[in-house]
C-alpha cells in the first residue's frame, strides 16, 4: 500500500459516514417534530 493513500481515503470515508449521520439526525428530528405537531394538533 502507498503512504499516504489510504489515509486520504480514510478521511474521506469519516467525512461521508459524518454527513450521512447529520443527514439521517436531521430526518429523524423532522420527524419528531411531525409527531409532536400531530399530538398538538399545529400542522405547517
Amino acid at each position: 500500500m502507498r503512504e499516504g493513500g489510504g489515509w486520504e481515503k480514510s478521511i474521506a470515508e469519516v467525512f461521508e459516514l459524518e454527513r450521512l449521520a447529520q443527514i439521517a439526525a436531521a430526518h429523524q428530528h423532522h420527524r419528531c417534530l411531525q409527531i409532536v405537531a400531530g399530538f398538538t394538533g399545529h400542522t405547517h
